[in-house]
């Protein structure tokens, strides 16, 4: 309907507004990686890192349940006046458990909200980073391995919608956002000024 009356706006919105995600991805593993860099020369212990990725988990989940629920309501009394397919079908309790998991995506349902698939996405990608800095605190590794990722995701995985719910398909843009802050942050100078 707003395409009626804003075509060209709507027309540009539809083709390029999904770079802003692409944006929203590289500065959100900027953030990850400078949160997470305190924790890179810390004696490798599983213990510390299941916590720091609960603890991850555990900050999401409870404005993340609030909006679910609040989504949910708004739903089912937007079902009582008008019965149209963009208000989509009545969730179920399977539906909610799994969105509270963050596998809602893995497990191929339905998103409750337009913007729950992010969530997932962003525990995913911050729980591989945490690993990724906690088992190898040498930024020079973890820098080839980011990078591998990141071009991995970029030529194969980014290109396939099978790989949507999985860190895979986004770690390019958010691996660009890491590489950056652990460039600004290597102890050789010149790779700082580059």
């Amino acid at each position: 309907d707003a395409r009626r009356v804003l075509p060209s706006l709507m027309t540009w919105l539809f083709e390029y507004g999904r770079y802003a995600v692409q944006i929203f991805l590289v500065m959100a593993g900027y953030l990850a990686a400078q949160s997470l860099s305190r924790y890179a020369n810390a004696k490798f212990s599983t213990h510390s890192l299941l916590k720091l990725i609960l603890n991850r988990y555990l900050r999401l989940f409870a404005p993340y349940t609030a909006a679910l629920i609040f989504t949910i309501m708004c739903a089912y009394i937007a079902r009582l006046w008008i019965n149209d397919e963009y208000i989509g079908q009545s969730e179920t309790l399977t539906q909610f458990l799994a969105h509270l998991f963050f596998v809602q995506g893995v497990l191929g349902l339905d998103s409750i909200s337009a913007g729950a698939w992010y969530i997932a996405i962003d525990w995913q990608l911050y729980s591989v980073l945490a690993i990724l800095l906690v088992s190898f605190p040498n930024y020079r590794a973890l820098i080839w391995l980011i990078s591998i990722f990141a071009v991995s995701s970029l030529l194969f995985f980014n290109r396939s919608s099978d790989y949507e719910a999985y860190f895979i398909y986004f770690i390019g843009s958010y691996g660009l956002g890491v590489l950056a802050y652990l460039a600004s942050s290597f102890q050789d100078a010149r790779v700082r000024t580059v």
